[in-house]
């Protein structure tokens, strides 16, 4: 897989970027979700993540563990700072070796939910499809606000 993202302008399937530098990882990931309707943009590395999240504009992103250049928590902050929504869902990879402390951080830096092993297909297709619904009615709220999102002036 390249590290290069192509955005297609054609696809009516979610956007996942996907970031993690695992292939099985990513490769289970793919072989359930894709059959579902979601597409990906795999990149390996945190700054990939954080160069290609506005030319990818994910509707979910889903970070694994062990990234060779930042760790969980900061990245999602970066995501975040780089201009990802509030209303896109982060999720975290964490293997059973990951501490309660570990999801707690990933937690607190802005992730929506944690995927544990063993990955089961019926439970993540169900989890990603309520987040896509969450973050739609997060965007309908925000539509239908006086508040501009971008200075929090009422309008």
């Amino acid at each position: 897989m390249s590290d290069t993202i192509r955005p297609d302008a054609q696809t009516t399937s979610t956007s996942v970027l996907l970031v993690t530098a695992h292939d099985w990882f990513a490769s289970a990931l793919q072989a359930v979700l894709e059959p579902e309707g979601f597409a990906f943009a795999r990149v390996r590395s945190a700054r990939l993540a954080v160069r290609d999240s506005r030319l990818v504009n994910p509707e979910i992103v889903i970070i694994g563990e062990n990234l060779p250049d930042m760790q969980v928590p900061e990245l999602a902050k970066a995501l975040r700072s780089a201009g990802l929504r509030e209303s896109v869902p982060i999720l975290v990879y964490s293997p059973n070796f990951w501490a309660e402390a570990d999801e707690a951080a990933a937690m607190a830096a802005g992730a929506w939910d944690i995927i544990k092993e063993p990955v089961r297909s019926q439970l993540i297709v169900a989890k990603l499809r309520r987040l896509l619904e969450i973050k739609r009615l997060i965007e309908l709220t925000e539509e239908g606000s006086l508040a501009d999102s971008a200075t929090g002036l009422y309008n």
